[in-house]
């Protein structure tokens, strides 16, 4: 068989849903391909940075969470 454009579409008119089929395989196929570049190939100063984000602010809120803590009996004021 010679490849050609016109021995291709010979082929393609022959089996049809063949054709489709190949079609969403190469669909199907290039989705996976993207997502996973996606999901692995991220930014790495993004992801630390975020992370960084994160742990400042869970620093934070245990900060906040010692200081309010010896306040809750005795310390607050009597109202008259």
């Amino acid at each position: 068989m010679k490849l050609s454009t016109e021995s291709l579409a010979r082929a393609c008119t022959r089996h049809p849903w063949r054709t489709i089929g190949i079609w969403i395989a190469h669909l199907v196929l290039s989705i996976e391909i993207v997502g996973t570049i996606l999901s692995f190939g991220g930014d790495p100063e993004v992801t630390s940075e975020d992370a960084r984000i994160q742990d400042a602010e869970s620093v934070s809120i245990s900060r906040s969470i010692r200081s309010d803590s010896g306040r809750g009996r005795g310390s607050e004021p009597r109202s008259p």
